[in-house]
């Protein structure tokens, strides 16, 4: 049997995928799976159901409606949702023990950050790499730590 060469574009690679069968398998031969999946935008995404925070800071189930503009603030699952409740809450808290103070990430130096390392949190020094949790002093990071510990586990998704 005589073997052949042809050229195969991705995108009719991607419409043979798509479409299944045999097809499928030649745009296999020619290209990775990762190359011919083609993944959604946000507004591509068709029905949702999730999570959102209502007017009362209440974590809401979302039953299901397609994206659009009014329903960007639902989270896949729960603890997403409480996680971004949490986030809020540390954001007004943050410039209060910072006393108005801005990480400069640019700067070299190392900073005091909270972060969650397989799932256990510590307060580490850190340079160049942004965290949100973070801290102007080491003394700052412990009272931070200490006082909003709960808050800190939700937002990590800990509990």
């Amino acid at each position: 049997m005589e073997k052949r060469t042809i050229e195969l574009s991705i995108e009719v690679a991607r419409r043979w995928y798509k479409k299944g069968g045999e097809l499928k398998v030649i745009a296999l031969l020619a290209y990775r799976e990762e190359e011919l999946k083609e993944y959604p935008a946000w507004n591509d995404l068709g029905t949702m159901k999730g999570f959102y925070i209502d007017r009362d800071s209440i974590v809401t189930p979302h039953e299901g409606s397609t994206t659009c503009y009014g329903n960007k603030n639902v989270f896949k699952t729960k603890k997403q949702a409480l996680s971004a409740l949490a986030m809020a809450q540390l954001s007004q808290l943050l410039p209060v023990y910072n006393e108005g103070w801005n990480p400069d990430w640019n700067n070299g130096k190392f900073k005091p950050v909270i972060r969650c390392i397989r799932g256990k949190m510590e307060i580490s020094y850190i340079e160049g790499v942004h965290h949100f949790l973070t801290f102007t002093c080491e003394e700052v990071a412990q009272a931070f730590f200490k006082n909003n510990l709960d808050l800190i586990k939700q937002y990590f998704m800990l509990d």
